[in-house]
């Protein structure tokens, strides 16, 4: 071994039993344990909420534009706020889609080809240019805040009777028909 080979050896052990002489201080052994708590933490929290495969995530907001998805992705992280799933080819939102989304305020699933909205299926503020065709009735029981609705370029004949009777605070809604005689509804 050279010379400069034997001074780093030497050098390396000396370092190392000084590191671990430090370690062995209480004070050190706490500052070590919280560090590597707060890192398990992070990697649990990591694993758990981790994007769909296709989408795109950020803080509270999960994008999958335009990635020919065929329904919802699964493991959408739980508090989402924004879910943009427009230009899709999801047909059909299950009513368990979107349940774990609690602090969902904003879905946007324009330009995919959904046919039917089902009682208790979810509470989009924007439901233009599907191909949305019957809507339940109590399919926006649940939403008591919903201030605006647009289901206009759809392929709706009817809505149900008293459909909007607990919107309290609905006060802008626009229906067209795609395919079928248009008609216009404005509530203030």
């Amino acid at each position: 071994m050279s010379r400069y080979g034997k001074h780093t050896v030497s050098y390396l052990r000396i370092n190392l039993e000084n590191g671990l002489r430090r370690l062995s201080d209480p004070k050190n052994m706490l500052l070590l344990r919280g560090v590597a708590i707060l890192h398990l933490t992070l990697t649990i929290k990591a694993a758990t909420s981790s994007c769909p495969h296709l989408c795109s995530c950020s803080q509270d907001t999960v994008i999958c534009t335009g990635q020919d998805l065929l329904r919802i992705p699964s493991r959408i992280p739980p508090d989402t706020v924004r879910l943009d799933l427009q230009e899709n080819k999801i047909s059909e939102i299950r009513k368990n889609d979107l349940k774990a989304l609690r602090r969902l305020k904003i879905l946007l699933v324009a330009f995919n080809i959904l046919s039917i909205i089902s009682k208790g299926t979810f509470s989009s503020r924007q439901l233009m240019d599907n191909q949305i065709h019957m809507i339940e009735s109590g399919a926006f029981d649940n939403l008591i805040a919903l201030e605006r609705l647009r289901l206009n370029r759809n392929r709706l004949r009817t809505l149900p009777d008293k459909i909007f009777i607990n919107n309290v605070n609905l006060h802008r809604l626009l229906v067209i028909s795609r395919v079928m005689k248009p008609f216009y509804v404005f509530v203030e």
